[in-house]
């Protein structure tokens, strides 16, 4: 015999913080404080389950206003600017707000590219991830302290090159044309510096013309193996709380006395580490 009960009847959802979902109509919302996340493909609307996570931490501030976040743009023969290059709320977001930042190159002949210092664990691993979407620039790297990664192309959706430099990259499509592009990595030393590097013509070194440019937001930097759901920052690092689900319903009420099985639908985005850390 089949029965069927709602979630609420058979499953208690707890999680001590807010958290993100895709809706069926491909909107990245905020769920509140124990409420449990169903998800959807933010593409095609399909339904992807209950989303149940890890605890994760942004170590990344203001990571929807990449503007305001404390990125700084650098030419290597020239000094560290702020601010200057970043043009804040100029495009939707994922989320429908108009939230998105505008990474503008310089006029200078060298590499037109945005970092950021974060404090880490020396040999921990950690994800980084940048939700990026073409403008007049149609490429990007991401790259850290020491370590080339590979480039996007925010066309077509795909990697151009791969670096075997980290521990895994990849892109995923957000709808609408933008794309979360990743990698992660295993920093040496206490800090690492996450770059986003805008690509002309195959060369990261290029003249700008102090217009063309990319789109960005929901920049991410956690611990672990993958990226998690977008954890939404402000002024400081943010963590997500874990998802516990318990199994609080009574079989008999459904009917069922002996020899049954609970079926459910869950995910858990986030794949596991190969070495089991």
């Amino acid at each position: 015999m089949i029965s069927i009960a709602a979630f609420s009847d058979l499953v208690t959802l707890t999680r001590a913080s807010g958290g993100t979902n895709w809706d069926a109509n491909g909107v990245l919302k905020t769920a509140a404080i124990d409420t449990p996340r169903f998800d959807h493909d933010p593409v095609t609307g399909e339904a992807r389950g209950l989303l149940v996570e890890a605890a994760s931490t942004n170590l990344l501030v203001q990571s929807n206003n990449i503007a305001a976040g404390g990125w700084s743009e650098a030419t290597t023969s020239g000094p560290v600017e702020q601010g200057r290059y970043l043009q804040a709320d100029v495009a939707e977001a994922p989320d429908g707000t108009i939230t998105a930042t505008k990474i503008v190159e310089s006029t200078d002949l060298d590499e037109q590219r945005i970092f950021k210092a974060v404090s880490v664990v020396d040999g921990a691993r950690y994800t980084f991830s940048k939700v990026l979407k073409a403008g007049e620039r149609t490429e990007v790297q991401l790259r850290t302290t020491g370590r080339v990664g590979p480039v996007f192309d925010l066309l077509a959706g795909t990697m151009n090159a791969t670096s075997s430099a980290m521990d895994d990259q990849g892109i995923m499509s957000w709808g609408d044309g933008w794309y979360r592009c990743w990698f992660t990595t295993t920093p040496n030393g206490t800090t690492d510096v996450p770059q986003t590097v805008l690509i002309s013509g195959g060369a990261s070194s290029y003249q700008g013309d102090g217009l063309s440019g990319l789109f960005a937001w929901g920049a991410q930097y956690e611990p672990g193996w993958g990226p998690t759901s977008l954890i939404v920052t402000g002024a400081s690092a943010l963590t997500r709380a874990a998802d516990n689900v318990v199994y609080a319903g009574d079989p008999a009420a459904l009917g069922l006395t002996q020899g049954y099985t609970l079926l459910g639908v869950g995910r858990a985005p986030r794949r596991s580490d190969p070495d089991g850390s």
